[in-house]
């Protein structure tokens, strides 16, 4: 990869041999392609491995990152953005896909902004999709304590916005910890109504009661708030997710 990119997309990857070449497939087809993609493979046991290499053959502007031992995908996406080089950093797992317009209609988005989610399609395991998450235009600190709209593959972000921040592996939703921190100090986030991006439901996103306690401490532990107050938005947060939940389920 010569010159410096405008996006570096960081891709964590833990055996995700089933739909990793898809999700790889859709980020270096992007309208927009002044971008490097930072795949970083975490200990995969899988036939990922094979496929990533097959990824770097194919084109220049993927690199792979490898961590000896299984970090997490906190940890996995914090070594690729101290390798990354673009102005923008873009978030993508390795079984979700993107629309080939997301990054363009993102960076004409964003304007003043510091960073940008879209809507997304809600998929099967199968690609099927099961309806859209639509988004709100905006997200500040106070409504996303109450509903996370902000969907990880779906983020654009300037890397000046994130500054000393990182990923915090400390707990479940690392990616909504971040957010948060990045609201709370000012930062500003604007949303596309359009879906970009198609969201696989599963693998830690199905464990409800364990993603409850996890978000019951972000409340009281990353963002410091009383009980009556964490209880307040932890009502609202569960009744979005039984929403959410039957939109998406598979049959």
């Amino acid at each position: 990869m010569n010159g410096t990119p405008l996006v570096s997309v960081i891709m964590p990857n833990h055996n995700g041999a089933r739909f990793i070449e898809k999700s790889i497939d859709s980020a270096l087809r992007q309208s927009m392609p002044d971008l490097e993609l930072l795949i970083v493979d975490d200990a995969s046991t899988d036939e990922s491995p094979s496929l990533l290499e097959a990824a770097l053959r194919r084109d220049s502007r993927a690199a792979l990152l490898r961590c000896g031992q299984c970090v997490g995908a906190a940890q996995a996406r914090n070594l690729a953005i101290e390798r990354a080089r673009g102005e923008f950093l873009a978030f993508l797992d390795s079984d979700d896909l993107w629309h080939r317009e997301k990054l363009a209609r993102q960076l004409s988005a964003i304007r003043e902004d510091d960073f940008c989610y879209t809507s997304y399609f809600l998929l099967r395991r199968d690609g099927i999709s099961r309806g859209i998450y639509r988004v709100p235009p905006r997200a500040d600190y106070r409504s996303l304590l109450r509903e996370n709209v902000i969907g990880c593959s779906s983020v654009l972000l300037r890397r000046t916005a994130l500054g000393h921040h990182r990923m915090d592996s400390r707990f479940f939703h690392e990616d909504y910890v971040l957010w948060l921190t990045l609201l709370r100090e000012g930062k500003t986030a604007v949303g596309i109504p359009e879906p970009l991006m198609g969201y696989r439901a599963g693998g830690r996103s199905q464990d409800k009661l364990s993603a409850a306690a996890e978000r019951w401490r972000i409340y009281r532990e990353s963002e410091g708030m009383s009980v009556p107050a964490a209880l307040g938005c932890l009502s609202a947060y569960a009744c979005r997710g039984i929403r959410k939940y039957w939109t998406r389920r598979e049959p």
